[in-house]
């Protein structure tokens, strides 16, 4: 295969309980993959699905109602119906790790992605004033471990609000870290919610993991995969 053959997607990663100092000890960060053959496809049927349900906001997991329980549901049998794919890393006692913490969050859910004759796009939601600073190191970073030599075709920040891609990430993620948070008995957390609840039953039906373990290695599993790191005091690079 040439270059000019190489297969192509489009990465979009978002991220939960981010900050270093909130009251959260778990933090996720993880991305939908969308092979660029089938965007387009893929991105009118998840457009469809919003409109059908009359669902005319920002799919957020904090904002989650009951009365869209069937829409939620329709989402998650939408994607394994496809060849989308999802990885979620999941930073247990985030609080010990120092200096570059955020990108090498960022590296260990995207380290994987060694696949011959194929290249990627990551598009990350914007998060504060300091995205075009944390941008340029992410690509750094990459740049440096593949020796001048990176899968990574492009690094670009765009707005939740403006790709339906970041907004099931952000669903399928919030969902990862809401359960991994209770299993940790995460004191920012107040009562469990009877909704997050019952989609993160039906997100672990379909996906046949519960979301506070890991995929197991052994498996290779690629369409839903789990990995969890738990950095040792004051771990950095």
């Amino acid at each position: 295969m040439t270059k000019n053959t190489k297969v192509f997607y489009r990465i979009f990663f978002d991220e939960s309980c981010h900050l270093k100092n909130d009251l959260s000890s778990v933090m996720t960060v993880g991305y939908i993959k969308v092979p660029d053959l089938e965007y387009s496809y893929l991105f009118n049927r998840l457009k469809k699905i919003k409109e059908q349900n009359q669902y005319f906001y920002e799919l957020k997991w904090n904002k989650v109602i009951k009365s869209q329980m069937s829409f939620y549901k329709e989402l998650i049998d939408f994607f394994f119906e496809t060849n989308l794919t999802f990885r979620c890393t999941k930073v247990l006692h985030k609080q010990r790790l120092t200096n570059d913490f955020y990108y090498y969050a960022i590296y260990y859910a995207l380290n994987p992605m060694n696949e011959k004759d194929t290249e990627y796009g990551v598009f990350l939601d914007i998060k504060d004033s300091r995205s075009g600073e944390k941008l340029k190191k992410i690509a750094e970073i990459f740049n440096n471990k593949n020796k001048g030599n990176s899968p990574f075709r492009f690094f670009k920040h765009i707005h939740s609000e403006d790709n339906l891609f970041i907004e099931l990430a952000d669903f399928f993620i919030g969902a990862v870290n809401y359960k991994t948070r209770l299993r940790y008995k995460d004191k920012e957390l107040k009562a469990p919610s009877p909704v997050k609840l019952e989609i993160i039953e039906y997100l672990e039906r379909k996906s046949g993991y519960l979301l506070d373990s890991k995929t197991p290695i052994i498996t290779k599993e690629k369409k839903f995969n789990l990995f969890e790191f738990s950095p040792t005091k004051n771990y950095h690079k």
